[in-house]
């Protein structure tokens, strides 16, 4: 029987059942048989679950690896303990160079003291932080980065690490930069056409007006937003007849006389069928024509 026992085999027991020595070291036998199956049961259970825990640690550990944001871990004072790969490829840092600074190497003094100060307020307190910085690689290239960085707390809630989650905007950045530029090209240039210029939606409401149009109509006037009809002296139903719908529905470009609301001006203006921001709309093109029109009366 000892001899099955030290060979783990537990399902042995003595059949002696008296009372004298030989029946007592049986029986103590028996009870360590059994306390052993147990004990072995509960182990073989730890070391399942030890297994599982550490086949979702590895996936866990594969995926932050291989994570297309680059993945940073500090402790409370932000010093660097952990970089996943996409972290090096964007900075140019290797876990070695990184492991022990603190993020202050990717610095560029383009974020104010100020705005430091509300980052650690927020991730001290136990909140979740997230915003934007320009910072630089360790070439001396600079780059934008959007980050979220969280408080890694223990069971008892306390802070011990902080955990940066960044993604590269670099990219993103520049095209918004160019649509900016565009953008601010395309208002100086409609600004200084002598033609006033608005944007009406199907339902008749004026989503964009220029700063001409907006001279030409008086500059305390409330356009945007307003229907096309409160401009003029048309009624509705002749702009959802004229302009509006049969507009938009054929896409042809019409050019109207209208008489204006405020001093009594009269606008020649052309309709064109357009796309706007993924919605059908008229481009509306303003010329004030009163000056001819009182030439014609005269002549």
């Amino acid at each position: 029987v000892t001899q099955n026992i030290a060979k783990g085999d537990l399902n042995h027991t003595v059949d002696i059942h008296s009372n004298d020595e030989i029946g007592q070291l049986s029986m103590h036998f028996n009870k360590m048989a059994e306390a052993l199956k147990t004990s072995y049961a509960e182990l073989k259970r730890e070391i399942t679950n030890h297994m599982l825990t550490s086949e979702q640690l590895r996936k866990l550990s594969q995926a932050v690896e291989q994570s297309p944001a680059a993945v940073v871990i500090t402790d409370t004072k932000g010093n660097i303990e952990y970089v996943n790969k996409k972290f090096t490829t964007i900075t140019g840092y290797t876990s070695e160079e990184a492991i022990g600074k603190n993020p202050r190497i990717l610095k560029s003094d383009k974020k104010t003291p100020e705005e430091y100060k509300e980052l650690w307020e927020t991730i001290i307190s136990g909140k979740e932080w997230a915003g934007e910085f320009l910072n630089k690689k360790k070439d001396g290239q600079t780059f934008w980065e959007r980050a979220f960085i969280s408080p890694l707390k223990n069971r008892d809630g306390e802070i011990k690490h902080f955990l940066a989650i960044k993604e590269d905007i670099t990219e993103r950045k520049k095209a918004e930069e160019e649509l900016r530029e565009v953008s601010d090209f395309n208002q100086t240039l409609v600004g200084s056409l002598p033609f006033g210029i608005d944007i009406v939606d199907e339902e008749g409401n004026i989503l964009y007006v220029s700063e001409t149009l907006k001279t030409l109509l008086g500059k305390k006037t409330k356009t945007t937003g307003e229907k096309c009809w409160n401009i003029y002296r048309d009624n509705k139903k002749q702009c959802e007849n004229c302009c509006l719908k049969e507009g938009m529905r054929t896409g042809k470009t019409e050019t109207i006389e209208s008489e204006g609301i405020l001093g009594g001006k009269v606008f020649q203006i052309t309709h064109v069928a357009f796309v706007y921001k993924g919605k059908k709309a008229l481009l509306e093109i303003f010329n004030d024509i009163t000056g001819l029109k009182q030439i014609g009366e005269e002549l």
